[in-house]
């Protein structure tokens, strides 16, 4: 039997066109792929024309790998960006200012 990697960490940041539904298709992607949000924050830019989610959650990388593939196939959305492995990389290189 072979063993399931384990999860990780991860953040991940879509930016996306403010439109009524936008969020809930956000959200239901994370909810198909039954992951569960650990924090999820959702900020419209300055002219309300756009929005910009942060999500972290505990993933496999084969699964973050789905969710943003998914997310970047959505209508309205502009950006995908994994930022997990920038946060690893930080941190490795004493980089991270988030105590700050």
């Amino acid at each position: 039997m072979i063993a399931e990697p384990a999860a990780k960490p991860r953040t991940i940041v879509v930016r996306y066109e403010h439109a009524i539904d936008a969020l809930d298709r956000v959200a239901s992607i994370l909810r198909r792929q039954r992951v569960r949000a650990e924090a999820f924050t959702a900020v419209a830019s300055h002219d309300r024309a756009t929005v910009q989610a942060t999500i972290m959650f505990d993933s496999t990388d084969k699964t973050a790998a789905r969710i943003v593939a998914l997310l970047g196939r959505q209508v309205g959305v502009l950006a995908v960006e994994d930022w997990t492995s920038q946060t690893e990389d930080e941190a490795d290189n004493g980089d991270d200012d988030s105590r700050l």
